[in-house]
């Protein structure tokens, strides 16, 4: 099981702290920060909309994010930053790159990037950010990136359903749209959580942080596998008409196309793919020297009506399947 595998500072922290603040209705991330012998001494979560905490932290507004009520959590007069360590589950935003930058923490890890407000780059955009190098290690399981920014998605897909003013939508929308460009497989999954409500059911009904991310792993796997499955079987039908037009957006990378559409099922990255909604009446396979188009029925892509799907080979060349 993926929880089991994880190391502590993101197992009983990190994680934890995330989906305690999904519980309480703020954005899913959470922090963690470990001395030199790799000993948690410090935690926190994003509070941005809570009202309340049982002990001094930063609450309730835009700045009450994870990785500064771990910092303020700190105990500065017993520990020396610098030989310290802060483990955040989504990439550090500029408010809090800033704060590590000025505590100085020796180290970050982040276990997921933010494509919207990632900014762990500011580290070395200045002389004074660059004059106390800061030691950074990104992703390191695309499983684990992939859940965090599902939990992400969903939570952004509610506020915005939920909101009366337009502003939240187009934050949403910025975001589902930045995330899709690099964890693809998250997005699709984060909508699929959003539209099914499971992960509000698990949260209503007290789902502990392990038992969230060892289901989202069971589908984040099951998916990846029913792609490559149906993607190798041969498809017995008539063949796809001549070709007369070009699919819109053809030149964007598959797997964004496939995210953007809201797509669970998503490949993984051994194969390359161009989806379109099916045309009108039957469905066939074309075979070409690039690969083959395979049309997927609902029942085992697992979306509410067919779409085909173009799998090329080694050369990652994209060909859309026109009409």
């Amino acid at each position: 099981m993926l929880w089991s595998s994880l190391s502590p500072p993101w197992r009983c922290v990190c994680l934890e702290e995330a989906w305690a603040a999904y519980r309480a209705g703020s954005l899913p991330i959470g922090a963690a920060i470990a001395d030199g012998a790799g000993q948690i001494i410090a935690r926190g979560r994003n509070r941005i909309f809570e009202a309340e905490a049982a002990r001094r932290l930063l609450l309730g507004h835009r700045l009450a994010h994870a990785e500064m009520n771990a910092l303020i959590a700190l105990d500065w007069a017993r520990v020396d930053p610098a030989a310290c360590t802060l483990y955040t589950t989504t990439e550090p935003c500029p408010l809090c790159t800033g704060a590590i930058r000025m505590a100085p923490i020796g180290a970050v890890r982040y276990a997921s990037r933010d494509a919207g407000a990632g900014s762990i780059a500011l580290l070395g955009a200045t002389p004074f950010m660059r004059r106390r190098p800061i030691a950074v290690a990104g992703p390191e399981r695309a499983d684990l990136e992939a859940i965090i920014v599902a939990l992400h998605v969903e939570w952004s897909l509610a506020d915005a359903a939920a909101a009366t003013s337009a502003r939240s939508a187009e934050r949403s929308a910025f975001l589902l749209e930045a995330w899709s460009l690099v964890t693809p497989q998250g997005v699709g999954l984060g909508r699929t959580l959003f539209a099914s409500g499971r992960l509000r059911a698990w949260r209503e009904r007290g789902a502990t942080a392990a038992e969230v991310v060892d289901r989202l792993a069971a589908e984040l796997a099951g998916a990846a596998g029913e792609c490559r499955r149906v993607a190798r079987q041969e498809a017995f039908a008539q063949p796809l008409g001549a070709a007369s037009g070009r699919l819109a957006g053809s030149a964007w990378p598959a797997r964004l196309r496939l995210a953007r559409a809201g797509l669970a099922r998503l490949p993984t990255a051994d194969a390359d793919v161009d989806a379109r909604p099916p045309p009108a009446g039957p469905f066939g396979v074309r075979r070409g020297v690039s690969g083959s188009a395979i049309t997927i029925p609902p029942s085992r892509g697992g979306w509410s009506s067919p779409w085909i799907v173009r799998v090329t080979g080694p050369a990652r060349t994209r060909q859309p399947i026109a009409p």
